[in-house]
């Protein structure tokens, strides 16, 4: 899949993320009908010898699941990039990046995206939940064309080398390359990704409270104060770095 991308999307990839998952959720303006209570529906009137209750459970544990899933892979990459270059607004593409997830599918955190946002997407409407799905897979791949020119023009042969060697998003079972030797920093890793794991979180959360009045709003108090907690336990544990000088860079 090629899509032709703009440095402005690069540099704000943040914030049309941020719009992405905005628009998804305001979709429930035009369709009232939540996606899990949608599956649920259809697998009672299919005959399920599960009650409603435990099936719609089991979805949400799903959807944490997912999250979990997809969050993982964004902090085993996240652990060899470091966040600062991970969030830079340009591609950082000193020198070439062939080790942890990177040996198994050329862009991890997008993949990673793509996952957890499939699973917080069940919390959606559902056409929230097409909406987030395609939105994320269609601007990622437009991101992804961006950095691929980028290294491409830097790295030159090695790089191209490493696209053969390496797929660009289904990953293989078994490492493509060999190790380029690169120690991964975990705690950097995981609190770096820690807003990902408070929708996982929340997910398990709203799998035992859905029967409340406003099972919502327990969900989304659970992923700010989640959230929160791990930005201060990242601001207090792992001071502001300067970044070290890598080919790979996604948000």
């Amino acid at each position: 899949m090629e899509l032709k991308d703009t440095p402005f999307e690069f540099r704000h990839r943040f914030w049309i993320f941020i719009g992405i998952f905005w628009l998804a959720f305001a979709c429930y303006a035009v369709d009232h009908v939540n996606t899990i209570q949608f599956l649920v529906e259809k697998l009672a009137h299919n005959g399920s010898r599960i009650s409603e209750d435990e099936l719609a459970r089991i979805l949400f544990l799903v959807s944490a699941a997912l999250v979990f899933l997809g969050a993982s892979i964004r902090a085993w990459g996240t652990s060899y990039l470091k966040t600062e270059v991970m969030g830079d607004k340009r591609v950082r593409s000193e020198r070439l990046l062939a080790d942890g997830p990177f040996r198994y599918v050329r862009n991890p955190l997008y993949l990673g995206n793509l996952i957890a946002g499939a699973g917080i997407g069940l919390l959606a409407s559902r056409t929230g939940f097409l909406v987030l799905f395609f939105g994320l897979l269609i601007f990622g791949f437009r991101l992804i064309s961006h950095e691929e020119k980028e290294l491409s023009a830097t790295q030159g042969e090695p790089y191209r080398a490493y696209c053969k060697a390496v797929p660009r998003f289904i990953p293989s079972l078994w490492p493509r390359v060999p190790s380029a030797g690169n120690h991964p920093h975990w705690l950097d890793g995981f609190l770096g990704e820690f807003w990902w794991f408070s929708f996982g979180v929340a997910g398990v959360v709203l799998a035992f409270t859905f029967q409340l009045a406003h099972p919502m709003r327990v969900y989304w108090i659970v992923v700010i104060g989640v959230g929160s907690l791990g930005w201060l336990l990242r601001r207090t544990l792992l001071p502001p770095a300067k970044p070290e000088p890598t080919a790979k860079s996604s948000g």
